[in-house]
């Protein structure tokens, strides 16, 4: 790194091009592989430049290059530094030194005065036997006055290493020809002076035309060992190169390894696996076999058991030369090439290792991956645990044996310092077992879902990248069949703890497509076409995931784009424990919507959902928002907002006034330079409307992302811009949030091509969202194989540099798994199920009510602590408290759990009832006027989550049948309004009857403003008597009536009749709890002949003797069965309808058969 902007850079030492007069290069890297290009590139002057090193040679803080130069006509020329500083590298800053044919140069403290000292192997001057030169360093610089000089034969290369081990560097020549290849190179031990390197202090190895040497401890005994690539013998080159192994006793020829090689030029020592094995890498430069250049460089494979010549492969090179090996952990990596790296305060990172989790239960072990840096420059390594536990080694293993919240710090010591990499919170231990959601194969590393739309075909498959301590590749990732997939998202749908994966397919030759959700079991494997359901949607192009009803399961909604027809239902699949499943599906009119979000926007407590539409015979239409309630979703609830192709919809509160505002991503209307739309909520369905509507210019918008991006306190908005008109290799756009709104003039643009998706998401950790933009197609080569890119996030913000990139082909949506990011999502939106819940005994009954609370918090989650609001003034710290409703009333339940210094709220409105009297109208039939959503047997179902619904307005009424009359205390009534509309004044009445024909009204509810629902548990003033409760739309202007649960509580009236000797009762209502009818005796009952008024009798139990008989007086009328839902009218002239005909549920019920008649006998 040679301009210190953390990017390694790239310098070649170049020797001939018809002259030798030539410059070197220097290549400015920018951490990607394009960056390494001609635009990017230094020329520095040399003379037949061999070799080159680079060091802080000054100590200004700058490296220095130094270039070995060779020839230029003459072998006595010099050699030259170039001086690094602020603005690079200049020809007009260098110091010359005198060399004679140098081939080689290294750098090194060798006297250990604290200034680095220049070798440089000088290789000819009309002979072999010449001396190479030390310049020895010091504040004043170097010059001729400073130099020491040491006989070698024709060096080509030098290298500086402690080889005996006593704390003191000595230097290896490799000495190539003094009329004969087979001679001696040269160690020269250093003792740590300027006298030290002498003849005296020299030692001869055997070698054969050597070319350049590389020293490492290649077999981990302690003892750095020497490699020389031996490059000719005077009659063959294809010969064997030389491995000397270290010892106390030195070096010999007796303990060496050989190893083939062909015209051997370079030789490196690096770990290219990093398992602490270094390598050895031989370049070769002539293939004397075949006579070509064409000749492949060895490589030899280090590891416990040693090098040998099978252990081998090779790496393809056109005759090659020097080799440098970037970002070493062990060995002397460059050939001809030598850095000796600023001095650089080590940077602590560390990562749970692949394979681990962060997350788990007690007793969890779990591995840690040091990703320090530099991990040459790290002397030693302190890890806390955060459970009292430390270790020193590089990456340890450790167990955590109790539950609990672990902060998990890493201390590392270099030269220059310390650093510490703290994560709070780090490792989470759970008690029981339970699921782990997060990420998909719950390594702790975030994973991608990116769907696959198009590669020529509809019909591929598409990826999950699994993340790792080295990013994302073609070789950790997953492929999941799919038929043309748009949007995707990530939930766990089946509460079983692992997340799941659904994604919506478009297209496969037809749009009457399945979509797919893919089950996971938290491992990589369980995604697969073994664990998937398959799902029915028309053309879908994105798809959502919440609670909407609040009954603890996930449910789907899918956008349908196309049929044949835009104007087509968009799917919600209500889930359950059983899954999903057409036959509980609702379908939703939208018109070519392409994405959909779920949101409250209203703050009623239920959510909203909000669907883009994109195309209906022209691309300015109305996108819709779906208002939710405790009656669910409807079109008399729906409010129209214009936009303009619009094909992505976002929410998020973007002014920080605590309310939610929408954001559309607009693509055409004519031209693809259009405003993409921000609608400002102001927590009403009113707020939302052109008013309160702003513009933001955009390119043929194809999504959008938000979070706070530069952690300023407001929300940002990405866009990703798709096309211009003229081209689709255009920028994307990052608008910036301030008090003030968004300005064009407060915007980044970032470079992409053909931009489908948008994810904010935080890959690393790092507490700063990247920016992922799927790509869809390459428009220079023609292709779909194009790349995702990535945009890394830090306190310094994006940039074009500090980009990389993730494989697609034909990509569009993605989403990530394992992040807590604002917006981790692309077409596909996910509201996660809240990790507290309970349930309790018996929340239904008569006071006083004792009910027992059950704690079904997640036990992936370590709680801190509880909070219990028991909705009546009382309140609890315990995990599973008992509590005493000494009142009757409708209480909401509130359920808090603080965890790590985060409060998680689950609130259940209406959860406990408590009456003053027996419920009397559990499993009691209903019926209804008209039925537009749910049968009435919905609101009666002690759930208010719940609903009927009318498909009328004003007069549409839901009746409760008691099958008998009873004395009622108390009626709870839920009820509700379906409309868009708030602003009017909508009323209910409560109603009780005896006949289900005369009705008396007990209570008048009136629903205003923003009110769009009651629940009110009624008290009358005296106890009702009435055998029927019905809920009356008196006046709800237009909407519909809606009713969650209808409930009587009360008991029968105690009346008894006795009858003995003949009786007659005339035409009325009668509530007995038994008939006797004993002695003999004639009950005779009386009709009048009309058919609007006559006899009811509400009885618990009839009981003729034999002998006595119940007598029709011959006046009634036809009985005519019931209509609508619930039991069929009884004939006329009996008790009980004898001739009566049959009620059907769901159906109209028969009429009598017989106008009178007489029955006798027992009954």
């Amino acid at each position: 790194d040679l301009n210190n902007d953390g990017h390694l850079d790239v310098v070649f030492a170049n020797y001939y091009n018809g002259g030798y007069g030539v410059n070197s290069y220097l290549y400015w890297g920018d951490g990607t592989r394009g960056g390494i290009s001609t635009t990017h590139r230094t020329e520095l002057p040399t003379q037949g430049a061999l070799a080159v090193a680079a060091a802080d040679l000054n100590q200004d803080g700058y490296q220095d290059l130094v270039f070995a130069n060779y020839y230029n006509g003459s072998y006595a020329i010099s050699s030259v530094i170039y001086w690094g500083s602020g603005t690079g590298y200049s020809a007009a800053n260098y110091t010359l030194l005198p060399t004679l044919g140098a081939r080689a140069v290294e750098i090194a403290d060798l006297d250990e005065d604290g200034y680095l000292d220049l070798v440089f192997a000088n290789h000819y001057n009309g002979g072999y036997g010449i001396n190479s030169y030390i310049y020895w360093g010091s504040a004043g610089g170097y010059s001729t006055q400073a130099r020491a000089s040491l006989l070698t034969y024709g060096a080509i290369d030098v290298g500086a290493a402690d080889l005996n081990n006593d704390g003191h560097l000595d230097l290896v020549f490799a000495n190539h020809h003094n009329g004969s290849y087979l001679l001696d190179s040269y160690i020269y031990w250093g003792d740590g002076t300027r006298g030290g390197f002498s003849a005296s202090q020299r030692s001869g190895l055997p070698t054969q035309g050597v070319h350049s040497q590389a020293v490492a401890d290649f077999n981990h005994d302690g003892y750095l060992d020497l490699a020389f690539a031996n490059s000719y013998n005077g009659s063959s080159y294809d010969i064997n190169s030389y491995l000397y192994w270290g010892s106390s006793t030195g070096f010999t020829t007796t303990n060496r390894l050989e190893l083939p090689t062909d015209r051997a030029r370079g030789v490196s020592a690096a770990d290219l696996n990093n398992d602490s094995w270094a390598e050895l890498l031989f370049t070769q430069s002539y293939n004397d076999g075949a006579s070509n250049y064409n000749v492949p460089n060895q490589l030899y494979w280090n590891s416990p058991a040693g090098f040998n010549s099978t252990n081998s492969s090779t790496f393809p090179g056109i005759g090659s030369y020097g080799l440098s090996v970037a970002s070493p952990s062990t060995g002397d990596p460059t050939a001809f090439g030598r850095v000796r790296a600023l001095p650089v305060h080590a940077q602590a990172d560390f990562r749970v290792a692949s394979g681990s989790s962060a997350q788990g239960v007690a007793p969890l072990t779990v591995a840690f991956d040091n990703l320090s840096s530099p991990a040459v420059e790290i002397t030693t390594q302190t890890w806390d645990f955060g459970d009292g536990a430390t270790s020193t080694e590089v990456s340890p293993t450790h167990e955590y044996a109790q539950p609990g919240h672990y902060t998990v710090t890493l201390t590392v010591n270099s030269v220059m310092g310390n650093d510490s990499e703290v994560k709070p919170a780090y490792i989470m231990v759970g008690s029981t077992p339970s699921g782990v959601t997060t990420d998909l194969d719950r390594d702790g590393y975030v994973d991608l879902v990116v769907s696959n739309y198009y590669n020529g075909s509809y019909v591929l498959d598409s990826y999950i990248y699994w993340g790792t301590s080295v990013g994302y590749t073609d070789t950790a990732r997953t492929s999941v069949p799919t038929q043309g997939a748009a949007g995707n998202l990530v939930a766990d749908l089946n509460n079983d703890g692992h997340l799941d994966v659904v994604f919506a397919n478009y297209y496969n030759g037809g749009y009457g497509v399945n979509s797919y959700l893919y089950w996971g079991d938290g491992t990589r494997g369980g995604i697969s076409t073994t664990h998937r359901t398959e799902l029915p949607t028309q053309g879908a192009l994105a798809v959502a995931a919440a609670d909407l009803n609040q009954d603890g399961y996930q449910d789907l909604v899918f956008a349908n784009h196309y049929n044949g027809s835009y104007a087509i239902a968009s799917y919600l699949y209500w889930g359950s424990a059983t899954g999903y499943s057409v036959n509980n599906r609702s379908l939703l009119p939208t018109l070519g919507a392409r994405a959909v979000e779920i949101a409250d926007l209203d703050e009623n407590g239920y959510l909203d959902l909000v669907f883009a539409n994109y195309y209906n015979g022209g691309y300015g239409i109305n996108s819709y928002i779906y208002w939710g309630s405790a009656v669910g979703y409807s079109t008399q609830a729906l409010t129209g907002l214009l936009t303009y192709g619009a094909i992505d919809v976002g929410v998020a509160d973007l002014n920080n006034d605590s309310h939610l505002d929408l954001v559309f991503a607009n693509h055409y209307n004519g031209s693809y330079l259009l405003d993409s739309y921000i609608y400002w909520g102001d927590g009403t369905r009113g707020g939302f409307n052109a008013s309160h509507r702003t513009g933001l210019p955009t390119q043929g918008a194809h999504s959008q992302a938000m979070v706070d991006f530069n952690h300023d306190g407001y929300r940002d908005i990405a866009f990703a811009n798709i096309y211009d008109g003229s081209k689709y290799d255009i920028n994307s756009y990052l608008y910036w949030g301030s008090s003030t709104g968004f300005t064009t003039t407060n915007r980044s643009l970032l470079p992409t091509d053909r931009a489908r998706g948008a994810l904010a998401v935080d890959l690393n950790r790092d507490g700063w969202e990247e920016l992922l933009f799927t790509q869809e197609y390459d428009d220079g080569p023609g292709s779909y194989n194009v790349p995702n890119r990535l945009y890394w996030n830090s306190p310094a913000g994006f940039n074009s540099t500090n980009v990389s990139t993730v494989p697609g082909v034909g990509s569009y949506g993605v989403s990530a798994a394992g992040s807590a990011s604002n917006d981790a999502t692309g077409f596909g939106r996910s509201i996660p199920r809240n990790p507290l819940a309970f349930e309790s005994t018996t929340p239904w009954n008569v006071v006083p009510l004792t009910v027992t609370f059950s704690n079904l918090a997640s036990s992936d989650v370590v709680w801190d602590s509880f909070a219990w609001d028991f909705g009546d003034g009382s309140v609890s710290a315990e995990i599973s408290p008992t509590h005493v409703y000494t009142q009757s009333g409708v209480y909401t339940v509130i359920l808090q759990g603080v965890t790590n210094g985060v409060t998680q709220v689950l609130t259940i409105p209406n959860y406990i009832v408590v009456a003053s009297a027996p419920n009397v109208s559990r499993g009691k039939w209903a019926s209804a006027s008209s039925t537009a959503i749910d049968s009435p047997l919905k609101a009666v179902d002690q759930k208010f989550s719940t609903a009927w619904t009318s498909s009328g307005s004003d007069g549409s009424w839901l009746q409760l049948h008691l099958n008998s009359a009873y004395n009622l205390d108390q009626i709870l009534i839920g009820w509700g309004r379906n409309t868009s509309i708030t602003s009017t004044s909508d009323t209910a009445l409560i109603q009780t009857s005896l006949d289900g024909k005369t009705w008396n009204t007990i209570y008048t509810d009136t629903l205003t403003d923003t009110r769009n629902t009651s629940v009110r548990l009624i008290t009358p003033p005296t106890a009702v008597h009435a055998a029927y409760i019905r809920v009356y739309g008196q006046s709800l202007h237009g909407n519909q009536l809606a009713v969650t649960e209808l409930q009587a509580f009360g008991a029968i009236n105690p009346i008894a009749l006795n009858v003995s000797s003949n009786t007659i009762l005339a035409p009325g209502v009668y509530t007995f709890t038994t008939v006797s009818v004993v002695n003999s005796a004639t009950l005779t009952l009386q009709g009048d002949g009309n058919t609007g008024t006559g006899l009811t009798i509400f009885a618990e139990n009839i009981q003729v003797d034999t002998g006595s008989k119940i007598n029709g007086d011959g006046q009634g009328y036809v009985g005519q069965g019931g209509s609508g839902y619930g039991p069929g009218g009884g004939g006329g002239g009996t008790c009980c309808g004898y001739y009566g005909g049959g009620g059907g549920y769901g159906s109209r019920g028969g009429d009598g058969s017989y106008a009178g008649g007489v029955a006798y006998g027992s009954i």
